[in-house]
């Protein structure tokens, strides 16, 4: 995906400069062939991004189904709930797996937290009693725009 943004930024940047530069009318731009073409490439780049988000969506609808799930099935929506007596009843584990569920039934949109989100509920130190605690700087650079976006 990363690849992918930086061809669009590219393009765009491209058909700016074309567009700062035109010295003909500027319906005349609308019909030269190298805006044309880069207009080819602008759509071209964002299919094969709804592709790439569609693959991510899917792995994580997979995931969250189980392997012997079948593929064509998608996971339910899951609202962000609070679990009944979290304190007085001791269900901390409970809300761990309601925050999961509630994760991996928006793979679309949260496929870059996802795994430190879960790894937040679930890796804790029995020492300190502390719960891991994700760092941007220990994330791979291409993931780091989309982790805070």
């Amino acid at each position: 995906m990363c690849f992918n943004d930086l061809a669009k930024r590219e393009t765009t940047t491209q058909l700016k400069e074309l567009r700062r530069e035109w010295q003909g009318e500027a319906r005349a731009l609308y019909k030269d062939e190298e805006y044309l073409e880069l207009q080819k490439e602008l759509k071209s780049i964002s299919t094969e991004r709804v592709h790439h988000e569609l693959e991510l969506q899917s792995y994580f609808d997979h995931h969250s189904q189980g392997a012997s799930q079948s593929d064509s099935v998608k996971p339910e929506r899951v609202s962000l709930k609070i679990a009944p007596d979290l304190q007085s009843a001791k269900s901390g584990f409970r809300q761990i797996q309601l925050v999961d569920l509630y994760c991996l039934s928006r793979g679309n949109e949260m496929w870059a937290i996802i795994p430190n989100l879960l790894r937040v509920g679930h890796d804790i130190d029995p020492i300190g009693c502390k719960h891991w605690q994700p760092s941007i700087e220990a994330m791979p650079e291409c993931i780091r725009p989309y982790y805070e976006e």
